[in-house]
């Protein structure tokens, strides 16, 4: 028993590692976002597997002959728990949301990539956003519609070109004439839209043209 308690133990701690690596190698350039998404998967199913294995050397934990060194199956517990539940509250938030890969405040005319087009088109998703995205974007983010501000186009052009800049995006181009911003927001995981740039996923994000 004691072999095995340690065995499971060895196997929560491979799913955690698992876990805690996949972003952070995304950022460092060790792999791709999509190693990292099987790292991240492979992590949760180990996870699972090492929980479920030390749910039989807790319940021993009830019988004094089996309460020696009784941290191990707890903590194979913990850790089988804490590297499965990223992805089981990931895939419950994923089937109540429609499967798109991009989002935009104007479904009817998106603002076009000009400057990281050529990024975007050689992403896996693409640069199109793609016949029916519009009705799923509706369904499952009513709440992303068009802003509508009192001010000059050049005015809303330049705070949200501050804005972009103190979120820490990576401003690529600024038109103000076409009333255009795009950027990138690299997010400190694997979870990414499209690479711009080895070992580094990002957000791409470009502003809708302003009106008076």
């Amino acid at each position: 028993m004691r072999l095995f308690r340690t065995f499971v133990l060895g196997l929560s701690v491979l799913a955690l590692v698992l876990l805690l690596a996949s972003g952070p190698g995304t950022r460092a350039g060790l792999w791709g976002w999509g190693a990292a998404l099987q790292l991240f998967t492979w992590a949760a199913w180990i996870g699972l597997a090492s929980a479920g294995l030390a749910l039989g050397p807790v319940a021993l934990l009830a019988s004094p002959r089996w309460r020696a060194r009784p941290w191990v199956p707890l903590l194979a517990l913990a850790f089988g728990l804490a590297a499965a539940a990223p992805a089981v509250a990931m895939l419950m938030k994923a089937k109540s949301l429609p499967y798109i890969h991009d989002i935009t405040t104007d479904t009817d005319d998106p603002p076009a990539f000009v400057a990281l087009l050529a990024a975007r088109k050689a992403s896996p998703n693409g640069a199109d956003y793609g016949a029916g995205i519009a009705e799923q974007q509706r369904k499952g983010y009513p709440d992303i519609q068009p802003l509508g501000v009192k001010a000059a186009p050049g005015q809303v052009l330049q705070r949200a070109l501050e804005a972009a800049r103190a979120s820490g995006w990576d401003v690529v181009a600024s038109d103000a004439g076409a009333g255009r911003i795009e950027a990138t927001a690299t997010t400190a995981s694997w979870c990414a839209s499209a690479p711009t740039a080895p070992g580094e996923a990002a957000w791409t994000c470009a502003a809708p043209r302003a009106s008076a």
